[in-house]
């Protein structure tokens, strides 16, 4: 009978694969973190020192198949030497790598594991702050919103209302099913960013100087501004996509008359069969009229005219002495978040009202 394995055991496995992949593998997957400049200079792998962290962490698994998340970082040094030079001279770089697994004492075995070097382990902590944003701020997908037509889970609604119903037009509901989760992921993980970055944004009024005989309120853009900017337009292009997905799925069940090129939210809502008009089309039509008009008109600007960091620093430019101005586009910048969530909190209702259409199309079929 084979000797199931003890923990220590198991940790020494993945720590040696981690020890092997990391020496052997450093220039095909680990070359991002090298300065450029060396990169550049094409210098040849002269030996990779990896040196484990004598203490290790192990935590309670959140995934129901192991016991423990165990995690060991280590110190690698990559020496390199720099060829055609007349000495082939060597130098070297040192990260700070991560190995993390998840462990099922009994009967004793370990996920692959993950090896996380520098870049990606900025990456994982810039993903963790949104994910902590998105919870804080209650910035929901499909299976996090609070509304009790989605239970157990979005999936499971959306399987059960368009498997059991034939559409006019063939789609594959689990991919579109899918496609909507990821949207909706999508949705809120851009918005979680931009409501962070909020917090960081130039104020307009809080810079005043004396210029002659009047005040100019001075305007010093960062990062945080334009990287705002850009998130809030990419959000407002995705709300549109998600809508038109939306605007697809009705068409799949009802009789539009549209063609494909023809689909999209709006025209699909106008075209809607008179016969199934009800509260849930009464949703959509104003929701149309009003919060989907602005959002469309704010995508059109953002799309065929002019960006929103373009449009503020050019509202700036012209007002710059103007206090009155100056406060209302303060304001302006303050109450964009507040529209995005507004935007975000209707994909939920909206979709909900789409699926109770297509459920009444299958009670009036039968």
């Amino acid at each position: 009978m084979q000797r199931k394995m003890t923990l220590i055991e198991l940790f020494g496995f993945i720590d040696s694969g981690a020890v092997n992949t990391i020496e052997f593998q450093f220039e095909q997957r680990f070359m991002q973190n090298v300065d450029k400049k060396i990169r550049d200079a094409n210098p040849a792998t002269d030996r990779v020192i990896v040196e484990p962290f004598e203490s290790f962490s192990l935590v309670n698994s959140t995934d129901d198949r192991f016991d423990y998340r165990y995690s060991r970082k280590f110190n690698v040094t990559w020496v390199y030497a720099m060829q055609g030079t007349y000495d082939n001279r060597n130098g070297q770089v040192s990260f700070e790598f991560e190995v993390v697994s998840f462990v099922k004492e009994n009967p004793g075995y370990y996920s692959t594991p993950q090896i996380i070097d520098p870049i990606q382990r900025k990456l994982l902590d810039v993903q963790a702050l949104r994910e902590k944003i998105t919870t804080e701020h209650q910035l929901y997908n499909y299976d996090s919103c609070d509304l009790p037509y989605f239970k157990p889970t979005f999936l499971a609604k959306f399987s059960t209302v368009c498997g059991l119903t034939k559409p006019l037009k063939e789609f594959d509901s689990h991919v579109f099913s899918t496609d909507l989760i990821h949207s909706a992921d999508y949705l809120a993980l851009t918005l979680s960013e931009t409501e962070l970055l909020s917090h960081y944004l130039y104020n307009f009024k809080t810079n005043r100087m004396p210029h002659g005989t009047e005040y100019v309120f001075r305007y010093f853009p960062t990062l945080y501004d334009h990287r705002f900017f850009m998130l809030a337009e990419h959000y407002i292009q995705l709300q549109y996509n998600h809508w038109s997905k939306l605007g697809n799925l009705l068409d799949c069940y009802f009789e539009t008359g549209l063609n494909k090129r023809e689909i999209n939210f709006i025209k699909v809502i106008d075209a809607f069969p008179e016969k199934f008009h009800d509260d849930n089309y009464t949703w959509l039509l104003e929701f149309k009229k009003d919060t989907y008009s602005k959002l469309n008109s704010a995508r059109k600007e953002v799309v065929h005219y002019s960006g929103q960091f373009s449009d503020t620093f050019q509202s700036w430019l012209k007002n710059n002495t103007d206090e009155e101005a100056i406060s209302r586009l303060q304001k302006k910048q303050d109450d964009m978040l507040i529209e995005l969530k507004h935007f975000h909190n209707q994909v939920f209702i909206g979709t909900e009202k789409v699926l109770k259409l297509i459920e009444k199309e299958k009670e009036t079929a039968d």
